[in-house]
């Protein structure tokens, strides 16, 4: 118990960079089906040119911050839901189931059916 209250405690006293912010941002871009850099850096208050200068000072990219964000969704869906794989790739943004099975299988190396059906087995 005492760990965890020192976990929090570091957490909200950790200094939030620029790309905790935009992964904030783009998960809440998430959810309303728009994650292009343009909304999130609207959503953040800058323009563009400002939010990919920001992420290159911090060795990070707007691709890279938004591949990390649908991965963490993806498997938080996978694991702890029974959404279909479809409506997982379309509110992560894929046009296309497939799109979506070539991406999950290079973040993990297994497709997300494989990866759901081996975090539900005992």
């Amino acid at each position: 118990m005492r760990l965890l209250k020192d976990a929090r405690t570091l957490f909200i006293a950790e200094p939030r960079s620029f790309s905790w912010e935009v992964r904030i941002a783009l998960h809440h871009r998430l959810a309303i089906g728009d994650i292009n850099a343009t909304s999130v850096a609207n959503t953040l208050g800058l323009h563009e040119h400002t939010l990919r200068r920001r992420l290159q000072i911090e060795n990070t990219s707007f691709r890279k911050l938004l591949e990390q964000v649908r991965q963490t969704t993806a498997c938080h869906y996978l694991a702890g839901t029974t959404i279909p794989i479809k409506e997982i790739a379309t509110a992560l943004g894929y046009h296309s189931t497939d799109a979506f099975d070539h991406a999950f299988k290079r973040w993990v190396g297994c497709r997300p059916l494989q990866w759901r059906k081996s975090e539900l087995s005992p």
